[in-house]
């Protein structure tokens, strides 16, 4: 009983850990976010404020009278500082910097007075941001008729966005504890109530647990965003309270003053999101500025706020002020914001996923010589792919343009940009040969170390240098560092399960793989805009170079042995089946040109293996992302839009999975694959026409991106599967062996992967980088499709197996 206890709370404290640990993560990925977004709404309070100000000096600059002159300075000013608390000082300085007016909170210290820009949020166009360690500062420019005269500069300190989060998460935090504790309790129960390790109750417990949290963390998010864009209309409604009041504290009568309408309307001009303003007396509208009639009284779809304008005086009317904002618009901003944490929790799903993994890996390890002991030692490799496939794919949403810069920089044609990528390739594809040897030679462990080791030494490469040539050896060493881990990973599967367990092995490397893309794509392009591109590639090498902990640690040494040169068809869903490649260069020249001998092999090699792999390579990893830049996507848009392909291969791949195995009929999925990508790829190359409907339709090219990228992502999902496992029926494979033909035919493929940058890259030159490039691709995917269609179509009966 005592042993029983003890082996309980041992179990449950790992459980405990993990879900700490993937609570952890999705409250980074919120505050992370919050930090990113927040700002942007604080900010956009202040312009609002400053923007009357310029409004103000610039009528009276345009009179042609001088900047010091300006008398109404410390009113308009006072009135902003009493209305928003965060802001600290406002000041007017002229065309060099020297300080005409200020006026600060008091108590605030000017010490660090090197503000420098932020570049991530601001409108260049209409004011720019900088900052120093404790506040930004919103500089707006002073123009009279005939140049720049000044510039406004309104402070505001960093602290209140930190306090603003603070609060919004204050009760994530009580929530969290809370759930963890309650977690401690269902998982002790667990363990001690059963008597041994029950999957389904535990997964329940944290899965339901881990979702509640995010829940938290988004509703969270939500209010802070929601009071965020609410807040810039409301600080508005004070300031312009605070203007109309003066008037009535002296006692004037609004009937007896000029300019109120004109004012009213400045606001709005300034301020689009405000669709009705207006000062009312006892019900009665004075004066108003926008909509009008039956619109401005559709409360439902509408926000108001009133505001009453007090007076010392009891005989002085009873004024106030109605501001309306439409609530379309809040919702549309809200949207934006929580879509990149949406986005964000789907990646930082998957990597719990491997979190709840290991949980269930280590609360209750099987007997040897068990099929639960085979399936424990398979899913040891698991999180260290997952890794390591994860740091390789962090800078897929920005590599092309940051490699274009680095071209820039060197003075080197950004036309050659695309053969780094070929380069990358051909490093994977070359590494895979010798990887097979080493395998055999020192075994599995060995081999991963070193995938590991050069994963994590070229992202600290990719970090630290700047030169264009250099980095030809450093992505083919990236590449190399992949192909030595597809290999590895496959051969520790092959060794540690038996062949009815291969096929989930399979089905590991596949999800694991394009989880770790998916993850990966969402999270660099989030970094990468609070760290910095060197920052992301720094954090690579950290997460890579600590993966090797791992591998030391928990994962066993296993030695060459027979299952090296089994089939790898019960493989064949991974990209890289490398097992029985011939390992001398007569026996490969004999076995290539037995396979180019079998028109079956032929076609299937150049109508689909091929055009697959160079639309991999040449769209997803190179010219989608630098198409999406030049659209003026940001980083985190781009890596939300490269989720979608991830998503649609892991939705195809286990749906054609069973598809193939229920059906059998292989060619039908194939040519699916093939229409399905190239109608995707015509999709995105619609972007081009949408421009046209853009005006009434804003949303379509995000829809035609969206739709596009999943059909593609559906498409090779359909197709990198099934086409191995038909080579695989082919008479040449009878006659070489299964292992060897579907082997040379990976092998094949990497050709179309290597030349896929280089020839799109091509495309996107001839035509000037448009997407209307990709629909000409899509449409050779699809007529490749109709020809491998119709060149089997005869007889198709007599050559196919039925299974």
């Amino acid at each position: 009983m005592r042993s029983n206890r003890k082996t309980a709370l041992i179990n449950t404290a790992i459980a405990v850990v993990i879900l700490v640990i993937s609570f952890t993560t999705v409250m980074l990925v919120g505050i992370g976010d919050a930090y990113k977004n927040h700002p942007q709404f604080l900010v956009d309070r202040v312009v609002a404020q400053g923007q009357i100000m310029q409004n103000s000096l610039q009528t009276y600059l345009n009179a042609g009278l001088p900047l010091e002159q300006f008398s109404g300075f410390a009113s308009l000013s006072q009135s902003i500082l009493d209305t928003d608390l965060d802001i600290q000082q406002v000041q007017v300085v002229n065309v060099n910097g020297q300080e005409t007016f200020n006026l600060n909170r008091q108590g605030f210290s000017r010490n660090d007075t090197n503000y420098i820009p932020t570049p991530s949020i601001g409108k260049q166009d209409i004011y720019m941001l900088e900052e120093n360690k404790t506040d930004y500062r919103v500089k707006l420019p002073l123009k009279n008729k005939f140049e720049q005269v000044g510039d406004i500069l309104v402070t505001l300190t960093k602290q209140a966005v930190t306090d603003d989060i603070n609060e919004s998460f204050r009760f994530v935090w009580v929530v969290g504890v809370a759930l963890i504790a309650v977690f401690f309790a269902l998982a002790i129960r667990i363990y001690l109530s059963i008597g041994q390790y029950n999957a389904k109750w535990l997964d329940f417990s944290f899965s339901f647990t881990y979702l509640i949290l995010a829940a938290a963390v988004m509703l969270a998010l939500t209010f802070l965003y929601s009071g965020g864009i609410q807040g810039k209309t409301q600080g508005l409604m004070l300031s312009l309270g605070s203007r109309l009041n003066a008037p009535i504290q002296l006692n004037l009568d609004f009937e007896d003053l000029t300019g109120i309408t004109e004012t009213l309307e400045s606001y709005q001009d300034f301020n689009p999101e405000i669709s009705y303003i207006a000062v009312r007396s006892s019900n009665q509208t004075l004066y108003e500025a926008g909509a009008r009639g039956e619109e401005s009284q559709q409360v439902g779809g509408f926000f108001e706020y009133e505001v009453a304008l007090p007076s010392q005086n009891p005989e002085t009317p009873e004024y106030g002020m109605v501001v309306k904002t439409p609530k379309d618009i809040l919702y549309r901003r809200l949207w934006r914001s929580v879509k990149n944490f949406l986005s964000l929790f789907i990646a930082s799903a998957f990597l719990s996923t491997m979190f709840l993994n290991l949980l269930k890996l280590f609360t209750r390890k099987p007997d040897v010589n068990t099929i639960e002991y085979e399936v424990f030692q398979m899913k040891l490799i698991e999180p260290y792919y997952f890794i390591l496939s994860f740091v390789d794919g962090l800078s897929i949403s920005f590599l092309p343009q940051y490699l274009n810069g680095i071209a820039d920089a060197s003075q080197v044609d950004i036309h050659l940009v695309p053969t780094l990528f070929t380069t990358y390739f051909l490093g994977w594809a070359l590494a895979m040969l010798p990887a097979t040897s080493w395998v055999n030679r020192y075994g599995c462990k060995p081999v991963l170390l070193w995938s590991g080791l050069l994963t994590g030494l070229v992202a600290l490469a990719m970090a630290g240098v700047q030169n264009f040539w250099a980095m030809y050896l450093i992505r083919a060493l990236a590449g190399a560092g992949q192909g030595i881990l597809t290999v590895a990973v496959q051969s520790y599967i092959l060794e540690v399960v038996s062949p009815q367990r291969k096929t989930q092995g399979n089905d590991l490397m596949v999800f694991d793989f394009f989880a770790a893309r998916l993850s990966s794509v969402a999270i660099g392009a989030l970094l990468s805009i609070y760290l910095g591109i060197q920052g992301v590639f720094l954090v690579g090498a950290v997460v890579g170079l600590s993966a090797l902990i791992y591998l030391q640690g928990l994962i066993p040494q296993i030695l060459p042995g027979a299952a090296t040169t089994q089939t790898v068809t019960d493989l064949n869903q991974q990209d890289g089946a490398v097992s029985s490649i011939p390992q001398n260069t007569s026996s490969l020249l004999q076995s290539l040109t037995s396979v180019f001998r079998d028109l079956k092999f032929i076609k299937t090699i150049f109508l689909i293996g091929l055009p697959y792999r160079a639309v991999f390579t040449g769209v997803t990893v190179f010219a989608l992302p630098l198409l999406l830049s030049r659209q003026q996507f940001g980083q985190e848009d781009i890596g939300q839009i490269m989720m979608f392909y991830a998503a649609g291969v892991l939705l195809s791949s286990a749906a054609t999975s069973r598809y193939v195995d229920r059906i059998g009929n292989i060619r039908f999925v194939l040519v699916f694959g093939c229409v399905a990508s190239g109608i995707g790829l015509f999709l995105m190359g619609l972007v081009s026409a949408s421009t046209i409907w853009q005006e009434n339709f804003p949303i379509l090219t995000v829809i035609l991106l969206a739709c596009g990228v999943s059909l593609l992502g559906i498409g090779h999902g359909s197709i990198n599967a099934p086409s191995l496992t038909y080579i695989t029926e082919t008479d040449v494979a009878k006659r070489l062996g299964q292992a060897t033909t579907g082997s040379i035919y990976r092998l094949l493929e990497r050709a179309g992967q290597i030349m896929g940058p280089i020839l799109i890259g091509q495309l996107l030159f001839f035509y000037r980088e448009d997407f209307i490039a990709l629909s000409w691709v899509g449409l050779a995917s699809i007529v490749f499709g109709i020809l491998f269609w119709s060149e089997f179509r005869k007889g198709s009966q007599k050559s196919e197996s039925p299974s």
